[in-house]
């Protein structure tokens, strides 16, 4: 007799829908809300909150507890309620994977599961769901890659998988969601090419892939999809090639078009002023070229307009007429026209922008010419960024007017004339940078009333005065104040004692004088404090040791007596005293003379001594007279000691020049004249004194010094010397901190072994030589120097970003390196989100800060 085996498939009824969502609740812990308190057999569970049941068959159809605040993890059983059309579970906190059960919902229309912490990977069996409209599970944790799987879903009209870690490449399979209308993929980690299946999906009005590791060149089957009103695919990095020239005609419907952050180069078609709908334009961070077509202000819609950190512009005087078209646009919100090459005056049309205009920036251009008046008009100005162009004139007083004003950025121009004390009605400011022009006149007393500052930088200026006590009364300063290199005179205020949250505090190179205020100490937040190059005098206080420094410069002051022990006093790499005559003490790494205590009164002071016996016989083959504070010259006599191979000269207060007979020690290996030894065995170190005037000729000379010259913070002046060429086996060149001037010098091709070059802080101009990106260099500083033009193609400059190039820029400028934009552009580009990209700092370290570079 032949036996059957009947396989039984489960029942699922009104009772196992209520079992279902009982063990649904289970899962969740807490319900801060109390909506699950419904969820009880006292009531029917067609009537519990966030439950719809269908009227034929009172089977559930919805489950919609979206923005509960529920935390816990989703029920296998979720995968009995086989009516279920609507899953609806966003801006909660479930966590863990996504359950596989959810495949057998083969009813379900809406899954929509974003904001919450889910894990896992998507579950490829998503297309057994074929009737599926909307997928939204953007904002989790979700990894792996994208199911080609889903290319099944036929009638799917809506994919939005934003904000997860998802890697790989996007399915062509995605070409055969015949009926879909809305594709958004951002902020993932997905790579290669943008597949051209894409481009039949003719009723796509969406298409957003921002924010990806997208390679290559845009399909031209995209640009061909007539019905696209948003295509975003910025922050890519790699995406290049031009944008089509009749994008415009084909694309006639857009009204978001965003390809910013990536390699695109070429014209900005001017066929977009088809699009008459377009909304916003952003093309920032590209490498774009090109005039601004003057036809844009056509576009009447639009609300923001980016256009920053490309290559636009001619530099000449017609660069911003299409600034003019633009008081059409009634709407515009933002304009981004920074970092570019555009060349001209801001015409006085800009006053007449939209009112509702709430950010504009210009940095980083050869916009020249005065300010224009009336920008008061602009009220609504949040944002106003003109920084590192080549603007003059006074500062129009009228901008004490917007009152919405929080970021403004006026620094490294060329403007002169005092600071309107109109800007102390700027009461929303948060970050005001004045510095690196030529403004005169004193602190306004006004500026006490911007209560919301953080960041007040006046550095690089001529501004004189005492600087005033209420100045210094703005507890909201706690990022940065500036006032460096200008001629602020008298004592530093009490009032600096209020500043009780700063971070920074910058009073280099200015006539102040006086002993430091005991309420200093009170800065329990300070971070990095520069006195040095002023005129104050007295001892050190020991609360400085007490405050969180990491870094302390006192140098060049008239401080005396004791240096303290404690805190920052200890760690001799974040400490400077140099240029104080009269003090002794402190740790021994400090290497100043001992104190000598007064019988009378038991001070601890020290007496300066002067070399005044010259040395002439040329027997002796080592000089030590390190950690004596002599004074004056250095002797001529040293010249005649042949035999010298070692002098140490570290620590002391020599000036004057350096005697061209150093020339004559053909057998001297080392030289010492640093604050601190270094590491070297073979080098000249004439580092950390106060030597002026040229650099010998014979210096460059010694062709045995094979590791290192070092000249750091000095006051050498006039050209580097071109004999530097004979020191062909050189590896380390020092000449930061000094006055030296004119171009940098062809010599130094010859140093074909050298790794770190730092010219820091001079005074050289020109431009910066081919022959620097044919060198291997480890370490390049060009900082704070007159250099202009544009950077290099060849070598280390094309290449920049193979070693993760670290590019030290001032707020606005823009250098690129293989279409990758390093540094501060405006401190954010909307919302206040960009502040600097940074790369992973491996080997080669290049620094180009503080001078207008433009181009590759």
């Amino acid at each position: 007799m032949n036996s059957m085996c009947l396989e039984t498939r489960p029942i699922f009824s009104n009772e196992t829908d209520r079992q279902s969502l009982l063990a649904f609740k289970d899962g969740i812990e807490p319900d801060p809300n109390g909506i699950l308190t419904s969820w009880n057999v006292s009531i029917h569970h067609c009537d519990w909150i966030g439950v719809k049941c269908g009227r034929k068959h009172r089977r559930v159809t919805v489950l919609d507890l979206h923005s509960q605040s529920l935390v816990g993890m989703v029920s296998p059983y979720i995968g009995n309620l086989t009516f279920l059309r609507i899953l609806r579970l966003l801006n909660n906190s479930f966590h863990g994977e996504i359950p596989r059960e959810v495949t057998n919902l083969l009813r379900l229309q809406y899954f929509i599961l974003s904001g919450n912490l889910f894990g896992g990977e998507i579950q490829a069996n998503m297309s057994r769901c074929s009737e599926l409209l909307r997928i939204s599970i953007s904002n989790n944790n979700l990894v792996g890659t994208l199911p080609a799987e889903l290319g099944s879903l036929s009638k799917l009209l809506s994919l939005t998988i934003n904000h997860n870690d998802l890697a790989g490449h996007i399915p062509s399979s995605y070409g055969n969601l015949s009926s879909l209308q809305f594709l958004s993929l951002t902020q993932n980690r997905l790579v290669g090419n943008i597949p051209g299946d894409l481009g039949r999906l003719k009723i796509l009005y969406t298409l957003s892939l921002g924010g990806n590791r997208l390679t290559g060149m845009i399909p031209l089957s995209i640009y061909n999809l007539s019905s696209l009103e948003t295509f975003t695919v910025e922050d890519n990095q790699y995406l290049y090639g031009n944008i089509p020239p009749d994008v415009g005609l084909t694309l006639p419907n857009l009204q978001i078009f965003s390809v910013g952050n990536n390699q695109f180069t070429g014209l900005i078609p001017v066929s977009l002023s088809n699009a008459s709908g377009l909304q916003a334009l952003q093309v920032t961070g590209n490498n774009f070229s090109g005039p601004v077509f003057p036809t844009l202000g056509v576009l009447q819609g639009l609300l923001e307009i980016g256009l920053a950190d490309n290559h636009l512009g001619t530099r000449e005087t017609d660069d911003l007429n299409f600034l003019s078209s633009l008081t059409n646009c009634s709407s515009l919100e933002m304009l981004q026209i920074g970092g570019n090459n555009f060349g001209g005056i801001l015409p006085n049309s800009v006053a007449n922008l939209s009112i509702q205009l709430s950010w504009f920036g210009s940095y980083g251009n050869y916009i020249s010419g005065r300010i224009p008046t009336g920008l008061e008009n602009l009220r609504n100005l949040d944002v106003l960024v003109m920084d590192h162009n080549l603007l003059t004139g006074d500062i129009p007083s009228g901008i004490g007017s917007l009152r919405n004003l929080a970021i403004f950025f006026l620094n490294d121009n060329r403007l002169s004339g005092p600071i309107p004390s109109s800007f102390g009605n700027l009461t929303s400011l948060i970050r005001l940078t004045l510095g690196n022009n030529r403004l005169q006149g004193t602190i306004p007393s006004s500026l006490q009333n911007l209560q919301n500052l953080q960041i007040f930088d006046l550095a690089h200026n001529n501004l004189t005065g005492p600087i005033p006590g209420l100045a210094l009364s703005l507890p909201s300063l706690s990022i940065l104040l500036d006032l460096s290199h200008n001629s602020f005179s008298g004592s530093l205020p009490l009032e600096v004692g209020k500043l009780k949250h700063l971070s920074t505090l910058i009073l280099t190179n200015n006539n102040l004088s006086g002993m430091i205020p005991s309420s200093l100490g009170n800065c329990e937040s300070l971070e990095f404090l520069y006195l040095d190059s002023n005129l104050f005098e007295g001892t050190i206080p020991e609360f400085l040791g007490m405050l969180p420094l990491q870094v302390l410069n006192l140098s060049f002051n008239n401080f005396e007596g004791e240096v303290p022990r404690k805190g920052i006093f200890g760690n001799t790499s974040g400490i400077s005293v140099i240029g104080n005559k009269r003090l002794c003490g402190g740790i021994p790494k400090l290497r100043l003379t001992a104190c000598v205590v007064s019988p009378s009164n038991k001070r601890r002071s020290f007496v300066p001594r002067k070399l005044i016996i010259i040395v002439i016989l040329g027997i002796f083959c080592l000089v030590v007279l390190g950690g004596n504070y002599l004074t004056g010259n250095i002797p001529m006599g040293f010249g005649n000691l042949l035999s010298l191979t070692i002098v140490v000269f570290e620590q002391n207060l020599f000036v004057g020049s350096i005697p061209s007979a150093i020339g004559r020690l053909k057998n001297l290996k080392s030289l010492y004249l640093v604050f601190t030894l270094s590491s070297l065995s073979i080098f000249l170190d004439l580092s950390e004194n106060s030597f002026s005037g040229p650099l010998p000729f014979q210096v460059g000379e010694l062709k045995q010094i094979r590791k290192k010259k070092n000249l750091t913070n000095n006051k050498f002046s006039g050209v580097i010397p071109s004999s530097l060429r004979d020191s062909e086996s050189l590896e380390y060149l020092y000449f930061d901190d000094n006055l030296f001037e004119g171009n940098i010098p062809a010599s130094l091709s010859s140093l074909k072994t050298i790794q770190d070059l730092d010219l820091l802080r001079n005074k050289l101009s020109g431009h910066i030589p081919k022959y620097m990106g044919r060198i291997s260099f480890q370490y390049l500083n060009l900082s704070f120097n007159d250099l202009e033009g544009k950077i290099p193609k060849e070598g280390v400059f094309r290449n920049a970003s193979a070693f993760s190039v670290r590019l030290r820029l001032k707020t606005g400028e823009v250098v690129r390196t293989s279409g990758e934009v390093v540094g501060m552009a405006e401190f954010a580009l909307k919302s206040f989100e960009r502040v600097i990209k940074s790369f992973e700092r491996k080997r080669l370290c290049l620094f180009v800060y503080k001078f207008i570079l433009k181009g590759i």
